[in-house]
């Protein structure tokens, strides 16, 4: 019991200050690069943090902070301030940037990127990381000239049906999504029992000649 209890209390202290340190980083970054001392934090946020030598560690050995002076600073992964430098910036990395760690820069990074893409001055794709954006200049000198000969190539490309990809991956030594497993599952039951309510389909009127309870249904058109 007292093992168990020693384990739950140190789960909910290290819960604790995580807890704390997200609030103290929120705060910190709001200052957007301003320092802070433990007194100016310890109004600001509402946690006691002087005195608290593991959470003050804690502080200091985080990537996102600087301790100088007996001061700390919000460090966000690029310093820009502005649309400006962040053209500078993207000009710097031809393989993009991620929004999201843009955003931590300063706080109206997100509508100065929607500026820049609205101007057309950049471009943006899905990440693969995550929900967030990958931004790239829209420069002329990143731009690859492709042949008319390709372009015809990639619209000539057929897109293989449900049957040809799942032979192909197998082929390819790939495992199906599960998800495709699933709608292929579930069509081959739904139609297991199609074939079962026709079978068990009983002809009643027997006076009608020529009929087929089998034969599709052709419904009339939708009214206007």
């Amino acid at each position: 019991m007292f093992i168990s209890n020693t384990i739950k209390n140190k789960g909910e202290k290290e819960k604790s200050i995580q807890r704390v340190m997200f609030d103290i980083l929120v705060y910190l970054r709001a200052l957007e690069g301003k320092p802070a001392t433990l007194k100016e934090i310890m109004i600001s946020s509402g946690h006691v943090v002087e005195g608290n030598l593991e959470l003050i560690e804690a502080l200091k050995n985080n990537p996102k902070v600087e301790y100088i002076d007996n001061c700390f600073f919000f460090k966000p992964p690029y310093n820009v301030k502005n649309s400006k430098e962040i053209l500078e910036l993207l000009s710097q990395h031809q393989n993009g940037l991620l929004v999201s760690e843009l955003a931590e820069s300063y706080t109206q990074a997100q509508n100065d990127i929607k500026k820049l893409k609205d101007n057309k001055e950049i471009y943006a794709i899905k990440s693969s990381e995550g929900p967030t954006e990958v931004i790239f200049p829209n420069e002329e000198k990143y731009r690859m000239k492709i042949s008319q000969e390709l372009m015809d190539m990639w619209k000539d490309i057929r897109v293989p049906n449900e049957a040809d990809l799942e032979r192909e991956l197998r082929e390819a030594g790939l495992t199906l999504v599960e998800s495709v497993e699933s709608s292929k599952t579930t069509k081959s039951l739904q139609k297991i029992k199609k074939e079962r309510k026709r079978r068990t389909t009983k002809l009643t009127n027997t006076h009608i000649e020529n009929f087929d309870p089998n034969a599709p249904i052709t419904l009339p058109p939708p009214k206007e």
